[in-house]
């Protein structure tokens, strides 16, 4: 399919994250061909867990090719995304929260935080949930992925990583049947958005460590001020490795 405008604002209505990564400097042909772009995206792109982040159109129709950036995503059941990459290096990704892909993902939410129920939290007011697990992987992903077009030398000194997760007041922190969960953490704003500036050579030896500063942040602000670290960098390992 092609990807316009409709399917963006598609996208910017659910609940979504949106990432943009860029270098500290600006040079608009940073990368000298959209072609160029193409064979960087092609061969970075990474695929841990059965879906390649991002995910990259195997049809030329979901491919598009603007003045200085290429652009593709998917409607493809709970895989629904846009990203578009400059030619100045710039990257942005918009990308539906996973979990609310469910048309009962509100039901079950609320269940889970009437399994959970805290003084104060009326669980009818609950309006989805954010898999811990699922966003350590999202966010492992973007800086494994960055990591990668580092090694490209498309960022010659800084990285810019700015994330924002929209539209998740009343969401809950929740975890897959496997694990025991007995806590109920819930974000009370709207949007939360982080900006995290590296060196280049920080994130080429310690993209992980870097990945994981991003992971804790948005914990916290649901109210978990105090993540199991050990078990988080255990997920993060199994994920690199292929091992899920």
């Amino acid at each position: 399919m092609k990807y316009d405008q409709s399917h963006i604002d598609q996208i910017k209505k659910c609940p979504h994250w949106r990432i943009r990564i860029h270098p500290n400097t600006y040079e608009e042909e940073q990368i000298p061909s959209l072609g160029r772009c193409w064979d960087i995206m092609e061969r970075r792109r990474l695929l841990l867990r059965g879906w390649d982040y991002p995910h990259v159109d195997n049809n030329d129709v979901g491919r598009d090719n603007g003045p200085n950036w290429i652009a593709s995503g998917s409607d493809w059941g709970a895989h629904n995304e846009y990203w578009r990459f400059y030619q100045s290096g710039q990257f942005i990704h918009y990308l539906q929260l996973y979990e609310s892909s469910r048309p009962d993902f509100r039901a079950e939410a609320v269940k889970q935080a009437d399994r959970l129920h805290s003084d104060g939290i009326d669980p009818r007011d609950i309006q989805g949930s954010v898999n811990i697990v699922w966003l350590l992987h999202t966010l492992t992903e973007v800086f494994a992925f960055v990591n990668g077009l580092v090694s490209e030398d498309i960022y010659s000194e800084q990285v810019i990583f700015d994330i924002k997760l929209v539209n998740i007041s009343n969401f809950i922190l929740t975890t897959g049947p496997d694990r025991a969960w007995w806590q109920l953490f819930r974000c009370t704003q709207n949007e939360l958005e982080k900006t995290w500036t590296y060196p280049t050579e920080q994130l080429q030896s310690e993209y992980l460590r870097c990945a994981m500063n991003s992971i804790v942040w948005f914990l916290e602000r649901f109210g978990w001020v105090e993540p199991n670290i050990e078990q988080l960098e255990r997920d993060q390992y199994k994920l690199i490795r292929r091992e899920l």
